[in-house]
């Protein structure tokens, strides 16, 4: 029987020697944020590396200098101060939410606006002509079929009880 060579992922590491906690997509995701943000990346070893955050990027991880990630059990126990990059962990959580608060802008840029912003008093103008409409009409009257343009003869109750007819 022949064997079948291994495929390596994107990340380089043969598929069989991967953790099975480890998903492949997380490392190329670390790795591209990093990139986009600013964020210094220093490998510790194949399955483990240290962070450095800028400024900006560390609220989104409780305000630390310094993050060092596993992405492996074994290189956890070696470093059990570092966080675990699996799905469903801390880290993982506040990855994503770093990457959804700008992603769009750090990878693609700012849009330029096409044409000049409005001021307050242009972008409430409303164009009318004059006489080309009627006034609005409530929609209770419409209703009743009395859209105002029917001369219909109106009661009124005078203080006296009595109804005169206009």
């Amino acid at each position: 029987m022949k064997r079948r060579p291994r495929r390596l992922p994107v990340n380089g590491r043969a598929v069989a020697d991967a953790d099975p906690l480890a998903d492949a997509r997380i490392r190329p995701l670390l790795e591209r944020y990093c990139g986009l943000a600013g964020v210094k990346q220093t490998a510790l070893g194949p399955d483990h590396s240290k962070l450095s955050l800028p400024q900006a990027e560390r609220p989104f991880f409780r305000d630390r200098e310094r993050l060092s990630v596993a992405f492996s059990l074994d290189a956890l126990e070696r470093d059990p101060d570092a966080e675990i990059a699996v799905l469903g962990s801390p880290f993982l959580s506040q990855l994503i939410e770093a990457i959804r608060a700008r992603a769009a802008r750090l990878s693609l840029g700012l849009i330029a606006p096409s044409s000049p912003p409005a001021t307050v008093r242009e972008s409430f103008r409303v164009p009318l002509s004059p006489r080309t409409s009627s006034p609005p009409v409530p929609l209770s009257l419409r209703e009743r079929g009395d859209d105002g343009g029917s001369r219909s003869r109106k009661r009124r109750v005078r203080p006296g009880g009595r109804r005169q007819t206009e």
